[in-house]
């Protein structure tokens, strides 16, 4: 299979497996809050983020996410912070970080 194959269009959402679970896991954060600061307190969750190596292999797995990176590197650049993504976890895991 070809990764990523030269100016074939991105699979519109509920095409592919991983899509599909990306959409639930998007509804059920909306849907139930307490449920996803749970997982990310989790020592497994805080583990995984912790490692910005696994962190950027999982957004790279992810082909919207990672055309994105492809076309814009600032974001990539950002999204590879590990100080960046250590932030944005902490602040899923805490709303009330946000609003303050």
């Amino acid at each position: 299979a070809m990764m990523g194959g030269g100016g074939m269009p991105a699979a519109p959402a509920g095409n592919d497996p991983m899509s599909q679970m990306m959409a639930q896991s998007q509804q059920m954060m909306t849907q139930n809050p307490e449920m996803v600061q749970q997982i990310m307190r989790s020592p497994m969750v805080q583990q995984m983020m912790s490692n910005p190596d696994t962190m950027r292999a999982m957004m790279r797995m992810n082909p919207q996410l990672n055309q994105l990176m492809e076309t814009r590197p600032e974001i990539a650049r950002m999204l590879e912070d590990p100080e960046v993504l250590q932030q944005s976890m902490q602040m899923i895991a805490n709303p009330e970080l946000m609003r303050a």
